[in-house]
């Protein structure tokens, strides 16, 4: 099973593309700043989504019914 999913995990992912970022200072002042915002999709929206895609899978329903 893949590991736990926590907000640094994707640091120990290995990089595929790798911008250079000359300030780091700002680098980090925008990390916090967008660590601070909501989540873009909600817990319980992705489980609903995964609830469904599952019915999908094993009747044949569609995502949107």
């Amino acid at each position: 099973m893949a590991d736990r999913w926590t907000p640094d995990s994707w640091r120990a992912k290995p990089i595929q593309q790798n911008p250079q970022y000359p300030d780091q200072a700002a680098l980090a002042s925008v990390e916090k700043q967008l660590a601070g915002f909501p989540p873009l999709v909600f817990a319980g929206e992705a489980r609903k989504l995964k609830r469904a895609s599952i019915s999908s899978a094993c009747s044949c329903r569609w995502l949107w019914c």
